[in-house]
This record gives structure tokens, C-alpha cells and sequence, in this order.
């Protein structure tokens, strides 16, 4: 999946930039789709905890 400059490989978890290959930890992929999922939008923090981790609640200090 593309986003503006970024390409997303959920199967390994990395994300190209400018053509480099950034691998991310499965959390930190999430977090990094989401917010480019959100074209600039402002997400909020039940938002935000919907995307990332999905029913699993997480509280706004594991957000921050």
C-alpha cells in the first residue's frame, strides 16, 4: 500500500521512504500507517487506540 511518498509492506513490517527501506516493529508500523492513513487530519486519542491496537484498549499515557 502507497501513501503520498511512502510505501507500506504490511507482510514484513517496513516502510520505503525516498527509496530506503525502513523496517519498523509490528507497533511502530501500525502507529506510522495510521497517521499517514489520516492525510494530515488530526486523530484523536479513541482514534488513535482503534487503529493501533484495535479492541485491546490502550490508555492515553500508552499513546503519549
Amino acid at each position: 500500500m502507497s501513501v503520498n511518498t511512502l510505501e507500506f509492506n504490511e507482510l514484513n513490517h517496513s516502510v520505503v521512504f525516498k527509496g530506503s527501506v525502513i523496517s519498523l516493529n509490528p507497533l511502530s508500523f501500525k502507529l506510522s500507517k495510521a497517521l499517514a492513513d489520516s492525510n494530515g487530519d488530526i486523530l484523536s486519542v479513541n482514534a488513535i487506540s482503534a487503529m493501533v491496537w484495535g479492541d485491546r484498549s490502550a490508555s492515553a499515557e500508552t499513546i503519549k
